[in-house]
């Protein structure tokens, strides 16, 4: 089983999408490097400051500076899922500039309904870190 493939060509519409979710991956890749990793310059969730609760995503651009300035324990104290995000965002950046470079889009040799299931199982995985987060909130 072949894991990368460049299948087909794309058309010039889909290029330009490719290019402007490039540009807003590599957005989310360097944009923690340009935040210091001291507390009081990241801005705070607004969620957790309306209603003093985590939000799914409270911790992630925390989780994401640590991660960039090599506290890998702080990225993952901050969000467990900050540092999978993270790795996420840079291979699929390396996997449409490679589709902008070559012209060809890139296949995984992977069956869609394969990946639709990795998607839901990641989500759950989230939604359930999410509820336990809020649970230790509520009995400290």
């Amino acid at each position: 089983m072949k894991w990368i493939l460049l299948t087909s060509k794309f058309s010039p519409a889909d290029r330009r999408i490719k290019i402007f979710l490039a540009a807003v991956f590599l957005g989310v890749i360097l944009f923690p490097f340009l935040i210091s990793p001291a507390p009081a310059a990241i801005i705070t969730c607004k969620f957790h400051q309306i209603t003093g609760h985590s939000c799914p995503t409270c911790g992630m651009t925390r989780s994401l500076v640590a991660l960039t300035h090599f506290h890998l324990k702080g990225a993952f104290q901050y969000h467990l899922f900050g540092p999978l995000v993270y790795i996420i965002f840079l291979v699929s950046f390396i996997a449409l500039l490679t589709e902008i470079i070559t012209g060809r889009k890139i296949g995984l040799g992977i069956k869609p309904f394969t990946i639709r299931i990795a998607i839901g199982i990641f989500f759950s995985l989230w939604i359930i870190f999410w509820i336990g987060r809020l649970v230790s909130e509520f009995t400290i």
